[in-house]
């Protein structure tokens, strides 16, 4: 028989939904418009599918097809492209993003940035921490990363799911559908965000 794929977008809870046969109010919203029992039979996700999924289902299988690289991204005002980068250790990095650290001329950042301090480049001033909307695969693979460059803090506080709960409202959220947090960084002065390395190169 002739075989006629056809692509269903969803997120990625909902594509593990239909791809398991769940029940149909958990797969209402990967139904394609022809069918509301869609049979789905693999799934592309950007992130690890849960452990608990292997016992339950004995055999889904998961195989890696590509890697991505998710990258912090920052708006300093007066920086510019001859300037040294803005250089960050990874347990500074997830204090910011725990909103741990909150500012710019934190001693931590300075002492990573003596250039940018000789040059007048560091600025003065609150960081603004901007993180995605919706739920994300690429949110989950900034977060993993982030709880394994501090002593536990992060995801016990944050988190490491797709999720768009940050558990702070100082956090801004972007509601952008290209391009991560990339377009709320570059028009938000002293912001940083997280995005994929394709999107902002």
């Amino acid at each position: 028989a002739d075989l006629a794929p056809t692509y269903v977008h969803a997120e990625k809870p909902d594509a593990l939904c239909a791809l398991l046969r769940s029940e149909q109010s958990c797969v209402d919203a990967a139904a394609s418009p022809s069918s509301s029992h869609p049979m789905v039979d693999w799934i592309n996700a950007d992130c690890e599918i849960p452990d608990e999924l292997y016992d339950t289902v004995p055999d889904l299988q998961l195989y890696p097809t590509s890697a991505v690289a998710v990258v912090p991204i920052y708006n300093l005002p007066n920086h510019t492209a001859t300037d040294p980068p803005l250089v960050l250790a990874a347990d500074v990095l997830a204090d910011i993003f725990l909103t741990a650290l909150t500012r710019w001329d934190d001693p931590r950042i300075v002492a990573t940035n003596p250039a940018l301090v000789a040059r007048g480049k560091l600025p003065v001033g609150p960081i603004q921490v901007i993180v995605r909307s919706s739920i994300s695969g690429v949110t989950e693979m900034f977060r993993r990363s982030l709880a394994k460059f501090d002593n536990g803090s992060f995801a016990a506080e944050v988190g490491i799911s797709a999720s768009a709960s940050w558990g702070n409202a100082s956090v801004l959220t972007c509601a952008s559908t290209y391009g991560g947090t990339s377009p709320c960084v570059l028009r938000t002065p002293l912001s940083i965000g997280y995005a994929l390395l394709t999107d902002v190169l």
